[in-house]
């Protein structure tokens, strides 16, 4: 996932809640052959910290929160 993907994404929400899946690292760590799969590490992080990405989501309106704290039903 890099910034292009999750801006499209963002941009097609549907109203309520929606959920977007991302492995973000900033480099490698012990055992990281055993997750690598097809993500993306690096480039999901750069996406989730990208200032056009940041921009897009004040703009839409779009609250981040974590997995937990819906689940707890807390406000964040």
């Amino acid at each position: 996932m890099d910034s292009t993907h999750l801006l499209g994404f963002l941009t097609h929400l549907p109203d309520g809640i929606s959920e977007i899946y991302c492995h973000p690292a900033t480099g490698p760590w012990p055992g990281m052959e055993a997750a690598v799969g097809q993500y993306r590490f690096a480039e999901e992080f750069a996406a989730l910290t990208d200032a056009t990405v940041a921009t897009a989501i004040e703009r839409l309106g779009i609250k981040c929160t974590a997995f937990g704290t819906l689940a707890t039903g807390e406000s964040r």
